[in-house]
């Protein structure tokens, strides 16, 4: 957990109170202020509306006129733990449980200011990681679960391994939000700690490992005692008169290890962070590792940077810990004692006294042979070290290795893990609409993706105003006299808080507020001119306004003109003086329109109408009228009759004009045109003359410089005009019903034939006459409307002998469908206009002469009719013709083809179907025959032989032409597919067998053509798949004829699949020969390695492939297969480090081995032997994870490989550089073998042990045990 410090913070009480305001300025009504405020909110929070509704938000308004403050505390711990669905399965827990109390603060003041506090939060609205909002209930931290979250990144799965489980932990956190109106909005904010706890496998697993290995190690020291005894006797068997003793004492390693485990660890060098080695769970401090408070607007505290920090205090602190966790395990060792000796007939000659670290290090320290130097006590050494090696070595260098397995494997995963899990935000600000808010704390989740976003600490001021400044738009009136008392009307906004209007500084009388956009008062006294009018307002005057004070009395010197029409409308000019008061100019009593004050001195005005004769005219003003000016009235004509009120529209009738006034008169007009002969006879008579002008009414106006008169009315009748006659011709017996049409009939009063009156006469309308024709000699006659206003122009009618007669009609029947060419015979033809067939017109109709006629014959129903010539001079009698029903007549077939089986329903479009009795096809009559109607015939086809047929519909009336129904082979099908399964990548030959195959053009495959289509006959195909995903697909053979139903053909996935390797580790070096098993492998371009190609890549077969690993990291990595249809894998191969010599120092040795040699290289931690041209060292010792040191076994001369065999996570291989065995020089050299009565003349032996008996008990029992002793000695010289 992280620790909580709000007890160190509690000096901050009291940090952002009320009284850091700015000074605030009077309340006003219509100053208003907002505050809102809600602990948590944010899109993440959005996912749960209930708890949305149970955090709730405080606010305040104020309106000017009183100050709201509302607040309240929130009990989050009862809200316990919600877990939010952020969608894709992926669950985000919030708990609550500890959090605690939180208070929520919002203040609206009357003069505009407004504050807003949530979190720790006191009862003033003052916030401070100190403060308890609810007394006696500590808050706690809330907590976000990432762990899900983390799992959904989409990032390597090496990376997300690295970290089990991400919390994020929030403590004490405030914001307070404040505006001073008018003034900025400002922010504050606090935070106690923000933490991450981060749960680790790679740390967890390093306090089993520990466990483990200590747990083994001290198994093996409990019985090593007696193993060493063991291996020190068989070294002395044989003998049968020694006694050998070995005492190990107990061991401290649990002891030594248990604090390491026992706690989570921290490390001033390393703030902000502890492990704990046994769980695996990582704590970070966000505060020890970046300031939280203080910052500026909108800083992020989780950056690249402080992540860098973050992962170097957590790999510094499990360094330093596994650090003291070997040396811990070293003293340790250190502290197990190693005793004993070897006794010869009672004698100690061998004497062991040292700790197991020193055994385990190769040191001869506390091995002691009486008498004998030191090759004979690494002789002893060498026997017991592997023992001791075998039980403590897993010991050597085991914190170390765990902390490089920390640093390589959890600290690349923080960064790219916390930065896409989440971003932190201190101090947040913004402001939307005018509303300011504060967030302490922004915790934004996938800041790179879909962002959700969980807000800690909010507080929102404003929009805040205070209430306008007076403007002023219009003051009614703006004049008035200087002596003032003027009531003025001032208009415009922000009038609620007004104290005054002034005059050029001067206070109106009888100021009134009417409402916030009007304002009543009366002006003070003031010299005459113009002065600035402002309305005064604590928030701020108004601009002014001009109000003009003008002199008392206008003074009217003159007008112009001085007389015009009594119906008004004169614009008059008066001039004079103090006219800008003035409100009207009155003639008689009656004011003028228009009226304009041009300036002081100026009016122009309209006069109203009048009676004839002299008015005073007097400009008014409210400071006194003027006198009056003299204005004359002049009549103006009126007009009130005319005679005669119509007349012809050519013209020249002569119009008397009754009225008034026309002593002035200059003229008439008609529709604008001036009537001829004008006169005016006396002052209430004129006579004009009527111009030409179309029909129709028009206005007759008098016209006279006064004024026109007003219009009468005069009408212009229209002349007859005849256009037509209908008939034109008639019998010359008369009888003969005309009709004329034309125009202008409304007035005519006859219709001449020759000058021979019609009768029955009748005007219908004004464009259409209707009259009988008088009896008259055959011939053309003109034809005359009669009228008062004129003659029409004549027409012609044409006077005809006898009604036709006919005789005979040829032929005398047809089809019902008309278009029969029939003559007609008889006589009296020559004026026929027509012939009917039982009233219905023929087509076609032409007077051949006077005794012949040609027509063609309507269409009818069958059955007999009369047929009549039409003439002016009488009908003709009646004729017989017989209309016969159609003959059948076919114009279409759907379709026009169909298989040779039949079973095609076909319909037949044409006519005359009614009484058709079959549909045939080639002679063969079709099934299911049925007329739908006369025009419609629906029948199914009978089999016949492929080819196109003749389809005759058979009528009593007469069969149908043929057309043409061709009949085609059936349509494929297919019985089946051979092979039924292919690769996606297509190309496989396939055989399809079926029947009707002959016109097949095409074979689709999921609707894709084949290639290499083939017809072999009529029931085989053969047909090359195309590429297709994998998976069934339809496919069916297309023919002309019918498609075949589908067969299923199924695409197989070619995309390689790897299921193994072998071997699946190897050095990081590269050089490994892998075999790779799988399927689909044929088509294999390479294998990858972690991304980087392998060499000697080869295909096997389809199930296996070979390549040589190249030089890798050591660790897991991702093997795949690639292929252009889809690659194989991953597959796991690790890169193990491989064990490497540099050099060996000295070179070379002698022959008989016994040098001690330094081999420096990599990776020597925990390396099990060396070996000289594969012969162990007589002993070795790993002195660091890059230095050994080794005695040379013996061997012949020559130069052999030095191999370190390294431990399980490390491999050897030959030294570059080889060591030489030599043959060692024969002057410099005695060598005394199997016996040693006493000492050589030339041996000098070491000075030590207990004397020349242990000496020689010493070599003896070298010799007992078959051992050649050389010893190397300077030759000395004697004298």
């Amino acid at each position: 957990m992280v620790t909580r410090r709000l007890l160190a913070v509690a000096s901050t009480v009291g940090l952002c109170a009320i009284a850091a305001f700015a000074p605030p300025v009077q309340a006003l009504p219509g100053d208003t202020s907002h505050a809102d405020t809600v602990f948590l909110d944010g899109s993440l929070l959005g996912l749960d509306a209930t708890l949305v509704a149970s955090i709730g938000v405080e606010e305040a308004d104020s309106d000017g006129t009183a100050t709201e403050t509302n607040s309240g505390n929130l009990d989050l711990g009862v809200l316990g733990l919600r877990v939010l669905d952020i969608g894709g399965g992926v669950q985000v827990p919030l708990a609550l449980t500890e959090a605690g109390v939180v208070g929520q603060y919002a203040s609206a003041l009357s003069d505009g200011s407004s504050v807003a506090a949530s979190g720790l939060v006191a009862s003033d609205g003052a916030i401070g990681t100190g403060i308890t909002p609810a007394p006696g209930v500590a808050p706690g931290p809330l907590r976000l679960s990432l762990g899900d979250l983390v799992a959904d990144l989409g990032l390597s799965p090496a990376l997300l391994a690295e970290i089990a489980e991400l919390d994020l932990t929030v403590d004490g956190v405030a914001a307070r939000a404040s505006q001073a109106a008018p003034g900025t909005a400002t922010g504050d904010y606090a935070i106690a700690d923000v933490g991450l706890e981060i749960t680790s496998p790679t740390v967890a697993a390093v306090g089993s490992t520990v466990t483990t290995t200590v747990a083994t190690a001290e198994t093996g020291i409990a019985g090593l005692d007696g193993v060493l005894e063991t291996t020190l006797g068989g070294l002395l068997g044989g003998l049968g008169l020694i006694d050998v003793d070995v005492t190990v004492g107990a061991s401290g390693l649990t002891a030594a290890v248990a604090p390491f485990l026992a706690a989570p660890a921290s490390d001033p060098t390393y703030p902000g962070v502890t492990v704990d080695l046994n769980s695996g769970l990582v704590t970070v401090d966000l505060d020890e590792i970046t300031a939280l408070e203080g910052q500026p607007a909108d800083t992020d505290v989780l950056t690249s940077a402080q992540i860098a920090t973050i992962v170097a205090n957590i790999t510094g602190l499990t360094s330093s810990v596994l650090a003291d966790l070997d040396t811990a395990i070293e003293g340790a060792l250190d502290a197990i004692t190693v005793t004993g000796g070897v006794q010869l007939l009672g004698l100690d000659i061998v004497t062991i006294d040292t700790t197991l670290g020193d055994l385990a290090d190769g040191t001869t320290t506390g091995i002691s042979v009486v008498g004998a130097a030191l090759p004979f006590e690494l002789a002893i050494l060498s026997g017991l070290l592997a023992d001791v090696t075998g039980v403590v070595g897993a010991l050597s260098g085991l914190g170390g290795g765990l902390a490089t397995t920390i640093a390589s494997d959890l600290g690349p995963a923080l960064d790219p893990v916390l930065s896409a899990a989440l971003a932190l935000t201190v101090n947040s600000q913004s402001t939307t609409a005018g509303a300011f808010t504060e967030t302490a704390l922004r915790v934004t989740l996938l800041p790179g993706t879909g962002a959700l976003t969980l807000d800690i600490g909010n507080a929102t001021v404003g929009p805040n105003s205070l209430a306008p400044a007076a403007s002023a738009s219009t003051i009614t009136p703006d004049t008035g006299p200087d002596s003032g008392g003027t009531a003025v009307t001032i208009t415009g906004s922000g009038f609620t808080n007004a104290t005054a209007a002034t005059f050029d500084g001067t206070p109106g009388t009888s100021f009134t507020i009417v409402d916030d956009s009007t304002i009543t008062t009366v002006t003070p006294a003031h010299a005459p001119g113009a002065v600035d009018v402002v309305v005064e307002s604590p928030r701020g005057d108004s601009a002014p306004l001009t109000f003009t004070y003008v002199p008392d009395d206008a003074i009217a010197v003159s007008l112009d003109p001085t007389e015009g029409p009594d119906t008004g409308g004169t614009t008059v000019t008066i001039t004079g003086s103090n006219f800008t008061p003035a409100t009207a100019a009155t003639f008689d009593g009656t004011p003028g329109t228009s009226f304009t004050i041009v300036d002081d001195s100026t009016i122009t005005v309209v006069s109203p109408p009048h009676t004839p004769g002299a008015v005073d005219v007097v400009v008014e003003s409210p400071l006194g009228d003027a006198d009056p000016l003299t204005f004359t009235y002049l009549e103006t004509p009126v007009a009130t009759s005319l005679d005669p009120t119509e007349g012809p529209d050519t013209g020249g009738t002569t119009v008397t004009i009754s009225g008034s006034g026309f002593v002035n008169a200059t003229g008439v007009t008609f529709d604008g045109i001036p009537g001829t002969s004008f006169t005016v006879v006396d002052d209430d008579e004129i006579t004009v003359v009527s111009p030409a002008h179309a029909p129709g009414a028009v206005d007759v106006v008098v016209q006279s410089p006064l004024g026109d008169a007003d219009p009468l009315t005069f009408t212009y009748l229209e002349s007859p005009v005849a256009l037509s006659l209908d008939p034109n011709s008639g019998p010359d017996d008369g009888g003969t019903t005309v009709t004329i049409s034309g125009t202008g009939f409304v007035n005519a009063t006859g219709v001449t034939f020759d000058g021979i009156p019609g009768t029955s006469f009748t005007v219908v309308d004004d464009d259409e006459i209707t009259v009988v024709s008088p009896a008259h000699a055959p011939g053309a006659v003109d034809v005359v409307v009669q009228s008062p206003l004129g003659d029409a122009d004549p027409l012609t009618f044409t006077y005809l002998d006898d009604a036709a007669d006919a005789v005979s009609i040829t032929p005398g029947s047809g089809p019902e469908s008309g278009g029969t060419a029939v003559t007609i015979t008889g006589s009296n033809f020559t004026g026929a206009t027509g012939v009917t067939f039982d009233g219905i017109a023929g087509t076609s109709f032409a007077v051949v002469d006077d005794s012949t006629i040609t027509a063609s014959t309507p269409p009818h129903a069958p059955g007999s009719v009369a047929v009549i010539v039409q003439q002016s001079g009488g009908d003709s009698n009646a004729l017989a013709f017989d209309y016969l029903p159609d003959p059948a007549s076919a114009t279409s077939l759907t379709p026009t083809s169909g298989p040779e089986d039949g079973g095609t329903t076909v319909t037949i479009t044409g006519s005359g179907f009614d009484d058709a009795t079959s549909a045939t096809f080639d002679g063969v009559a079709g099934t299911a025959f049925t007329v739908v109607d006369d025009t419609t015939i629906s029948v199914a086809t009978p089999p016949h032989a492929p080819g196109p047929v003749d389809v005759v519909v058979t009528s009593p009336y007469g069969d149908s032409a043929p057309l043409t129904f061709t009949y085609v082979p059936g349509p494929a099908d297919a019985t089946s597919i051979d092979p039924a399964t292919g690769p996606e990548v297509g190309g496989t030959a396939v055989t399809i067998s079926g029947d009707n195959f002959t016109d097949a053009t095409a074979a689709t495959f999921d609707g894709m053509p084949g290639t290499s289509f083939t017809v072999v006959s009529d029931d085989e195909i053969t047909v090359v798949s195309p590429p297709h995903a994998p998976g069934p697909v339809d496919v069916v053979v297309r023919s002309a004829f019918g498609d075949a139903a589908p067969l299923t053909f199924t695409y197989t996935s070619v995309a390689a699949s790897a299921a193994s390797l072998t071997p699946a580790s190897g050095p990081d070096t590269g050089g490994t020969t892998v075999t790779i098993t799988g399927t689909n492998l044929t088509h294999a371009t390479g294998v990858t390695f972690d991304g980087t190609a392998g060499t000697s890549f080869t295909v096997v077969d389809d199930t296996t492939v070979r390549v040589v690993t190249p030089a890798g990291t050591r660790g897991p990595v991702d093997v795949i297969v690639v292929s252009p249809y889809g690659d194989g894998g991953p597959l796991a191969f690790t890169y193990i480090g491989a064990t490497r010599v540099a050099t060996i120092d000295p070179p070379q040795g002698p022959t008989s081995g016994g040098t001690t040699v330094t081999i420096t290289g990599v990776c020597f931690t925990g390396a099990i032997d060396v070996t000289f041209d594969g012969v162990s060292a007589t002993s070795f010792t790993v002195v660091d994870d890059t230095t050994i040191t080794a005695v040379t076994p013996a061997h012949a001369a020559a130069s052999v490989d030095v191999v370190v065999i390294g431990s399980a996570v490390c491999s050897g291989e030959p030294l570059a550089a080889t060591y030489l065995y030599v043959d060692p020089a024969p002057e410099t050299t005695t060598t005394t073998t199997t016996t040693i009565p006493e000492p050589a003349p030339d041996v000098e032996l070491p000075a030590t042990g207990s004397g020349t008996t242990s000496a020689l008990l010493a070599g003896g029992l070298l010799v007992g045990l078959g051992l050649t002793l050389t010893v190397w000695t300077r030759r000395r010289t004697t004298i």
